[in-house]
């Protein structure tokens, strides 16, 4: 090899070692700088994915809580009449029921001769979350005079949310 070597003017000298030198770059580069930017590469992807799933996980967990919860509020609306859920709520929000009756099957049919639809609406998502009570039937036209509602509605013990 160092009789090779000897053989070689100074310039191709300086010419072989700079291709060698080029050589060792490359393969530095293909061998050690490249896997390690695609491991980081990886490890970010695989970080990001580990992120969102930690989210869809702590989202349903916090879902579940609010399930669990609603649940035992459910439980303990139980015992409780529609009739005694719809006026305590009712009064809650502020909602005048007009008139009362009882329907088949444990349900009751109530009027309200005036109410705004944000408070209706509210007052009827309210009992459905908090009690589990359905709407069967509604009726519900506009007041002529005012920009208020009119409602029947019928509603049921439905058993939860």
């Amino acid at each position: 090899m160092t009789a090779f070597w000897q053989e070689r003017t100074p310039r191709e000298q300086w010419l072989i070692g700079l291709a060698a030198a080029i050589l060792v770059a490359v393969l530095a580069y293909q061998a050690v700088y490249a896997p390690l930017m695609r491991y980081r590469e990886s490890a970010e992807r695989s970080y990001q994915a580990a992120f969102e799933l930690f989210e869809e996980v702590s989202a349903g967990a916090e879902e579940a809580a609010y399930l669990r919860q609603l649940g035992e509020q459910v439980g303990a609306a139980e015992g409780q009449t529609v009739r005694t859920i719809a006026g305590a709520s009712a009064r809650q929000l502020g909602v005048v029921i007009t008139r009362l009756q009882p329907a088949d099957r444990d349900g009751l049919t109530l009027w309200i001769d005036s109410v705004e639809s944000r408070m209706l609406y509210a007052w009827l998502t309210e009992m459905h979350r908090d009690s589990g009570i359905i709407i069967e039937k509604a009726f519900i036209r506009r007041n002529e005079d005012a920009p208020t509602l009119r409602v029947q509605v019928t509603l049921r013990q439905g058993g939860g949310a």
